[in-house]
């Protein structure tokens, strides 16, 4: 598993493509096997040469990323975890992130808003327009019931159960230095008490309100 690494946009910006516009952009063959050399190169300088069923790439912008995956891995299979949006853009806001241009958006919650409405609405074009394969999981539904919901999400993955997906904080102990943002999160046991986190912040949430209710209405929470 690669951690928050920006393998995919380095690729794409490497190849002068810009997202949206490369949205149903055609890549020729020879292209494609260029791109997706450059990327597993990136992958064996990390973490060596594994011989592995399954990779899964989980930088959270790879979001905005969708069409450009389509494009050079058309294969590719898509884990999109949800989770209450107020939560989602109040934990950004609230995280130190070492800046870059996307993260930057993270240093004002209107902001952060705005890039999670904008990540949103393209991440549906890309959904919708370019039939991606995509199975959803709701942060809130794996912390009520871990097996329940990652089950069908190994079965969407062509994988068997396993008694360590629900150790997975030993094995994030086991691997030492981890270097996600939420590196302290990881090697921790389910915890729920990062649920509507949001509703202690509700008055300073008002201003982003008409950003984000559409989105908690459409994805249904309250």
């Amino acid at each position: 598993m690669l951690e928050e690494e920006p393998f995919i946009y380095e690729i794409r910006k490497s190849a002068g493509l810009i997202v949206p516009s490369s949205f149903g952009r055609r890549v020729s063959v020879p292209e494609r096997k260029k791109l997706q050399s450059a990327y597993f190169r990136k992958v064996e300088g990390l973490l060596g040469n594994r011989d592995t069923k399954v990779l899964i790439d989980k930088s959270p912008l790879n979001t905005v990323e969708a069409g450009f995956i389509r494009s050079v891995f058309p294969d590719a299979k898509f884990i999109f975890m949800l989770r209450h949006p107020k939560d989602c853009v109040l934990s950004c806001f609230m995280q130190s992130f070492h800046l870059n241009d996307a993260r930057a958006n993270f240093l004002d919650i209107a902001d952060a808003a705005r890039l999670y409405d904008r990540s949103m609405t393209l991440w549906e074009t890309y959904r919708d327009r370019l039939g991606i394969p995509c199975h959803t999981i709701r942060y809130e539904d794996v912390i009520a019931d871990l097996r329940g919901t990652e089950q069908p999400l190994l079965e969407f993955l062509d994988l068997g159960w396993h008694e360590n997906v629900e150790k997975h904080h030993l094995a994030a102990l086991e691997r030492g230095r981890i270097s996600t943002p939420s590196y302290n999160q990881v090697s921790q046991p389910l915890y729920d008490h990062a649920k509507d986190r949001w509703r202690r912040y509700e008055g300073q949430l008002k201003a982003v309100d008409g950003v984000l209710n559409p989105w908690v209405e459409k994805w249904g929470y309250s």
